[in-house]
């Protein structure tokens, strides 16, 4: 039931590439296809600018190589990304980044890679009227897409033991249609 975007638009561009290289293109794809027009977001025009391309790309934070190929590959779709995603919360900018005076939106966004979920949070700085996106951060594998990481077979036999009564103390069968030993 959450929405999610399925990464399927030009992902030729990264097959049999190394981790370098797919950075390498992704940067190059989010400064030619998302730079000029921006990105639209609950109405908001969001600015995609080189600081975007070199956040998105070269994070301070490291991750997996497989979750940063993964981000490098939903590059191409991060208008559908910013399309889905559904408010998380608000914080104000600890001074450091000119762009975001008045603080950051945060984002929570599914998408799907191949065969592989993952959850993440789109970074959106605000100075007055000017929205810029930032990165995408806090990304992480999830069992399904939109998953709390539980299990559903674990949730189903939790809920099937506790609807079904259980015997109290041992239950005696009658011998007559047992298997003698």
């Amino acid at each position: 039931g959450n929405k999610y975007v399925n990464i399927d638009i030009n992902q030729d561009i990264f097959d049999e590439k190394s981790l370098v290289d797919q950075t390498k293109i992704a940067k190059k794809y989010i400064l030619d296809n998302f730079r000029e027009k921006g990105l639209l977001i609950n109405n908001d025009t969001i600015n995609v600018t080189s600081r975007t391309a070199n956040e998105y790309t070269h994070p301070k934070n490291k991750t997996s190589k497989d979750v940063a190929s993964s981000k490098m590959r939903a590059s191409t779709e991060l208008d559908n990304l910013l399309n889905i995603a559904e408010y998380s919360h608000s914080d104000p900018d600890d001074g450091r980044h000119y762009i975001a005076k008045d603080g950051w939106d945060y984002y929570k966004v599914n998408f799907k890679v191949g065969n592989q979920t993952f959850e993440g949070l789109i970074n959106v700085a605000k100075n007055g009227e000017n929205k810029t996106l930032y990165d995408i951060t806090k990304i992480k594998k999830t069992s399904r897409v939109g998953s709390d990481n539980k299990s559903t077979t674990t949730n189903a036999m939790s809920s099937y033991d506790n609807n079904i009564t259980q015997p109290k103390g041992n239950v005696k069968l009658s011998t007559k249609y047992s298997m003698q030993e």
